[in-house]
């Protein structure tokens, strides 16, 4: 292996670069970027408070010397015990955004930690907008450097835009900064912590972070173990400078991942496709049949976490009921007559050219052979993807589905747009004044 780090210690290297960030003040089209993932990320969190509700009574109350404001509930609690509930809200939505690899890598999952530790201090919405921007651009960097080990697992680069976030709030510079670094990966890489972060990992490591930070003075020096990095081969330049933030991914719609180009290539063949269908052929990348088709595709569908996965599903849902909504994945699907003889007759090939073509773009063609003739579509750069950005607009419509109140849509969303000089507390604010009903 031979990583180039520009001749210093990753950790070294880290402290300075995200210096170079913090230092930097964000251009409008960066700062506009980083607003549209910060709205997504608060509506997405949305999907899931009612469903975890009791986690946030079982964790408060707490109180100590750093405290955090529980989404939409108005309550505050220890910072490591909000910050970890609100990041299973966003880590457990279907609708929050992505960045286009191998490995699935979520780095909106970075933004609750945030937002808990800038509650603690006092800054203001362009400082916030910096440490998000510095905890995409590294965990989003570190995730395009590990998935060339071929493991797939974002436990690291999670961490690293964690730790790298919380840095920049709290403004940590030099060896506490670098120390701080080098725990928390080195956190992120034992391997004795995985039984406890399966279901949970982002929201493990905003708890584990928020309790270093808070002993961070009193642990010994640390350096990044590169052993973490052991399994990869070859030699490789970490640039951290390359814009990633505009690279990450808003869906509009609620499904896995890679499966927003099914979703577009049904959509806009449903009301197009004459005659009964005989079959449904189906060509993606190989990205895609590893993550989103079953292996054994003569076992039925059990559960409603299969149906989140199944790209048989997604294509059979949409052409039988329309784009999905959260509501969409329900148990009564999984044996609803028209979704499972449609799927019966899908059938799913690896394309080569597909495969070539990821990340940069994102294929997927659907053939339909009908008693009246063939009916094909491809899409390569869905809507949403970052060649194809979604608009502010759509981006409040998507709220809007959501939330189901145009009042706070509106008002979270204007208050997001002029963010620039607020402060977290405000944003909480705004946040409390959601409708009642799951508080």
């Amino acid at each position: 292996m031979k990583v180039y780090f520009l001749s210093m210690e990753l950790d070294s290297l880290l402290v300075q670069e995200i210096g170079t960030m913090r230092e930097k003040s964000l251009p409008f089209d960066k700062s506009e970027e980083i607003k549209k993932r910060l709205y997504d990320t608060i509506i997405s969190s949305w999907e899931k408070k009612e469903i975890f509700a009791n986690i946030r009574k079982i964790l408060n109350p707490s109180y100590g010397k750093y405290n955090s404001t529980f989404f939409f509930s108005g309550e505050r609690g220890l910072t490591e015990y909000s910050s970890m509930y609100n990041t299973i809200l966003v880590e457990k939505s279907l609708c929050r955004d992505f960045y286009p690899l191998r490995m699935e890598i979520h780095p909106s999952d970075t933004i609750p930690v945030i937002l808990a530790h800038a509650e603690n201090e006092v800054v203001k919405g362009h400082d916030i907008m910096r440490a998000i921007n510095a905890s995409y651009q590294v965990s989003s960097t570190f995730a395009e450097f590990m998935q060339k080990s071929g493991k797939l697992k974002s436990d690291i680069p999670i961490a690293a835009g964690m730790a790298t976030g919380i840095g920049v709030i709290h403004n940590l510079e030099g060896n506490t900064f670098q120390k701080f670094l080098a725990y928390s990966i080195n956190l992120s890489g034992a391997e004795k912590y995985y039984m406890f972060r399966n279901s949970f990992r982002s929201s493990f490591y905003a708890r584990e972070l928020s309790f270093l930070y808070r002993i961070i003075g009193e642990i010994p020096e640390q350096r990044i173990d590169l052993n973490i990095f052991k399994d990869i081969g070859g030699e490789h330049l970490l640039d951290f400078r390359k814009d990633r933030v505009s690279k990450t991914v808003i869906k509009y719609y609620p499904v896995d991942d890679l499966l927003i180009s099914a979703i577009e290539a049904v959509t806009s063949l449903r009301e197009k496709v004459k005659g009964d269908i005989l079959d449904l052929r189906v060509e993606i990348p190989e990205v895609i049949y590893s993550r989103n088709v079953k292996k054994d595709e003569s076992d039925n569908l059990k559960n409603i976490e299969e149906l989140k996965r199944s790209l048989k599903f997604i294509i059979s849902y949409a052409h039988s009921y329309g784009p999905p909504r959260i509501e969409s994945y329900n148990e009564a699907f999984i044996t609803d007559v028209n979704i499972k003889g449609l799927m019966e007759k899908i059938k799913v090939s690896i394309s080569d050219k597909f495969d070539n073509l990821f990340p940069e773009f994102l294929p997927t063609k659907l053939t339909y052979e009908t008693d009246q003739g063939i009916f094909e579509k491809e899409v390569d750069v869905p809507y949403g993807y970052y060649r194809n950005p979604i608009s502010w607009n759509d981006l409040k419509d998507k709220g809007f589905k959501l939330l189901r109140n145009d009042d706070f849509n509106n008002q979270l969303l204007e208050f997001i747009k002029n963010f620039d000089d607020k402060s977290v507390d405000e944003l909480m604010e705004v946040m409390n004044n959601a409708p009642v009903k799951g508080k």
